[in-house]
């Protein structure tokens, strides 16, 4: 291809339509990924200050972990079998 060619084809008015129409989809793109990356940044912001409440808006689901740290704070009685050299916690 010589010069001329490349600047027929650069000035000729479907190439431009398709230059217009590639920087039009390049734009919605690009407001696309904008509008993913706040929403998102939004979750994590939720996600930092409570997990469960997250959890249950997304899925549905009823948290239980209020139960549970109770659970894991429990103290649990210490049974010492001095015969048998076991120790259960």
């Amino acid at each position: 291809m010589d010069k001329e060619t490349i600047v027929n084809i650069w000035r000729s008015r479907t190439f431009q339509i398709g230059m217009d129409v590639c920087r039009i989809l390049l734009l919605m793109v690009a407001l696309l990924i904008l509008y993913k990356l706040i929403t998102e940044i939004e979750a994590v912001k939720i996600l930092s200050y409570n997990v469960c409440r997250i959890c249950e808006n997304k899925t549905g689901a009823i948290c239980y972990i209020g139960n549970l740290q109770s659970i894991v704070n429990r103290t649990y009685p210490s049974y010492n079998f001095s015969g048998l050299n076991i120790t259960i916690k």
